[in-house]
C-alpha cells in the first residue's frame, strides 16, 4: 500500500494495526471452543502484510504521541490554575515531539521544555514520561482532532489540530486533496489519542464507511450533516456558558463530561450543498474565540474556501503548502482503492465469528489425526455413536482414559463424566464434543502408532539434564538449549524469535521468506 510503503503514513499504519490486533484478540476471546477465527481473504493478504510491516514501526510513534499528551494532562491536573497549552499543530521526528501553540505559555511540567518565545513545547523520546496507565480513564484526551497532513524528506511528520483551526479548506489538485482528506478520516477513525470523536464524510469516502462505524459516518445529505454540526456547536457553546469554562479546561478538569465530544465534518467538491447553510455554520464556528469541539474541512470549494481560517493547497507536483505554519510538505495520501482495502480488512476483523478448525497441514504421521492446533480430530458422527446421550463417559474407565482396550468402551481425556461438566461448568455438549471428543480403542491405537516416541519425548521434556533443545510456545516464548546466554544479552529475544519462527514451520522456508519475516 502506497500510504504505508511511502514512509509518511506511519501514524495511520500504527493506529490501524493497533485496531486490527484489538479486533483479532476479541475474535479469539469470543470464538467457540475448538474453532478458530476466519483467515484474511487472499485479495487482502498484501494489505495486511503492508500494515504489519509499517504498523510495527508506527505503533511506537502512536504510543509515544498518545502517552505524551495524556501524561501532559495528568501532570497539569495536579496543579490548581494550570491550563493546557492551546495547541494548533504537532511536529514529530524520530527523537523529538514538539507542540506548536497559538499563544505563548512559558510554564510547562517536566520533562517538557519551552522555547524562549513560549510558543513551542518539546519532549524527547528518551525523556521519562509521568504517564500512568491506571489514571487513563479519569482524564479526557486533550487534543482529539490532531491529524497528520504531511511530512518532510528529513523525517518531520506534521499534524494539525483541526479543532483549533476550526475551518480549513483544501484546494489545488482535486484528486490529491481528496486523497489527503481520506487520509485524515482514516487516521481519525482509529487513533488512540481521541475519545468520543465523530467523523462525518459528505459526498466522498463511502469506501471508508465500514472502517469504524462507531466513529466514522458517510452521508450524501449535506443539509442533515450541517444541522448535526450546528446543533453540536450550540450544545458546546451552552455548556461553556453554564460551566464557565472553555473546552480545554473542561477536558482538563472533567467539567461537563461528554459535552466536549469532538465532531469533524469533511465535505467533498461538487456535492449538492446548501451554501447559505454552510455560510451560517462557518460564521458560527468562527465567532468562537477558541475551540468549539467541532471542525469543518472543505475540499475544493472556490466559493467558501477563502473564508476558512486556514487554506492548504496541494499542487500538481504533490507539494502541500501550509501558509499558517510556513511549511511545504509531502502530503499524506490514501487513494480510494487503498482506502477501501484498508476499511475492508479492519471491518472483517471487527466482525465476531469463527469457523471449524482446519486439519493439520504437516507431513508427520500424527497430523492425519490432528487439527491445526494439535487437537484430536474425530468424525462427529462416530463420536456421537460412541458417546450416546446420558453416557457416563470417563467415570467408567481409569483416569488415564485411553488405557482400556475394550472395543466398545468410550474413551475421553476428561477425568469425570460428561454430565458432571454439563451440570457444574458453563459448557455445552457441543463444547465437550469439540474439546474432548469420545474415542474408541481403534482410534487410540492409531494415534499411538503414529507417534511411538511420544512417551520418550515427554520424559525428555521433563528432564532438565536432557541436552535436546526445547521451545515453549504456550505462555512466554522460551528456548532452552545447550550452552549459556546471559539473560540481559541484547540478542537473546532476537535468537528466540528466530528459533520460534523456524520451529513453527516444519515445511521449512526459503531464505527470502525468512529475511522478509525476520
Amino acid at each position: 500500500m502506497i500510504a504505508f510503503a511511502a514512509g509518511g503514513g506511519l501514524l495511520l499504519a500504527g493506529a490501524s494495526l493497533t485496531a486490527l490486533l484489538r479486533y483479532r484478540r476479541r475474535q479469539f476471546r469470543q470464538r467457540r471452543p475448538g474453532r478458530t477465527i476466519g483467515s484474511t481473504p487472499p485479495e487482502l493478504v498484501h494489505v495486511e502484510r503492508a500494515l504489519l510491516e509499517a504498523g510495527s514501526v508506527g505503533s511506537a510513534d502512536v504510543t509515544w504521541l498518545d502517552q505524551a499528551l495524556r501524561a501532559l494532562v495528568q501532570a497539569l491536573a495536579r496543579f490548581d490554575g494550570a491550563r493546557l497549552p492551546d495547541v494548533v499543530a504537532v511536529c514529530m521526528t524520530d527523537d523529538v515531539l514538539t507542540l506548536v501553540l497559538t499563544e505563548p505559555a512559558l510554564e510547562a511540567p517536566e520533562p517538557w521544555t519551552v522555547e524562549p518565545a513560549g510558543t513551542r513545547w518539546s519532549i524527547r523520546r528518551d525523556d521519562p514520561l509521568t504517564y500512568d496507565e491506571q489514571q487513563r480513564a479519569y482524564f479526557f484526551a486533550p487534543f482529539p482532532m490532531l491529524a497528520s497532513v504531511g511530512y518532510t524528506a528529513e523525517g518531520e511528520h506534521w499534524l494539525v489540530d483541526l479543532e483549533r483551526v476550526a475551518t480549513l479548506s483544501l484546494s489545488g489538485d482535486v484528486e490529491r486533496c481528496l486523497n489527503l482528506a481520506r487520509f485524515l478520516a482514516a487516521e481519525l477513525a482509529h487513533n488512540t489519542w481521541s475519545e468520543m470523536l465523530q467523523v462525518t464524510l459528505v459526498g466522498f469516502g463511502q469506501e471508508l464507511a465500514q472502517i469504524n462505524p462507531d466513529r466514522l459516518t458517510y452521508t450524501d445529505d449535506v443539509e442533515k450533516a450541517i444541522a448535526v454540526i450546528d446543533s453540536q456547536l450550540e450544545s458546546v457553546t451552552e455548556a461553556m456558558h453554564i460551566a464557565d469554562v472553555d473546552v480545554l479546561s473542561g477536558r482538563l478538569r472533567d467539567v461537563g463530561g461528554d459535552a466536549w465530544a469532538p465532531h469533524v465534518l469533511l465535505i467533498a467538491p461538487d456535492v449538492a450543498k446548501d451554501d447559505a447553510g454552510l455560510e451560517r455554520l462557518m460564521a458560527a464556528i468562527q465567532q468562537q474565540r477558541g475551540r468549539g469541539a467541532v471542525a469543518l474541512v472543505l475540499i475544493d470549494d472556490p466559493d467558501l474556501g477563502d473564508a476558512a481560517r486556514w487554506q492548504l493547497t496541494v499542487d500538481e507536483a504533490g507539494v502541500l503548502s501550509v501558509p499558517a505554519l510556513g511549511l511545504e510538505l509531502i502530503p499524506q495520501q490514501v487513494p480510494a482503492d487503498e482506502a477501501a482495502q484498508l476499511a475492508e480488512l479492519l471491518a472483517l476483523a471487527a466482525v465476531t465469528g469463527d469457523r471449524p478448525m482446519p486439519p493439520a497441514h504437516g507431513d508427520k504421521p500424527w497430523d492425519e489425526h490432528a487439527d491445526a492446533c494439535g487437537g484430536l480430530r474425530v468424525d462427529p458422527s462416530r463420536a456421537a455413536r460412541l458417546r450416546p446421550s446420558g453416557a457416563a463417559g470417563a467415570d467408567d474407565v481409569p483416569v488415564s482414559g485411553l488405557a482400556d482396550t475394550s472395543p466398545c468402551l468410550t474413551n475421553s481425556v476428561l477425568p469425570l463424566s460428561e454430565q458432571t461438566y454439563l451440570d457444574r461448568a458453563a459448557t455445552t455438549e457441543q463444547d465437550l464434543q469439540a474439546l474432548a471428543p469420545a474415542t474408541d480403542a481403534g482410534i487410540r491405537h492409531q494415534v499411538e502408532a503414529a507417534d511411538p516416541a511420544l512417551d520418550a519425548d515427554l520424559a525428555d521434556w521433563a528432564d532438565p539434564s536432557c541436552p535436546r533443545p526445547k521451545l515453549t510456545l504456550l505462555g512466554p516464548v522460551e528456548v532452552r538449549a545447550q550452552g549459556t546466554l546471559p539473560e540481559r544479552n541484547p540478542r537473546r529475544q532476537f535468537y528466540t524469535e528466530i528459533v520460534a519462527y523456524l520451529a513453527t514451520r516444519p515445511g521449512s522456508v526459503t531464505s527470502e521468506r525468512y529475511a522478509t519475516a525476520i
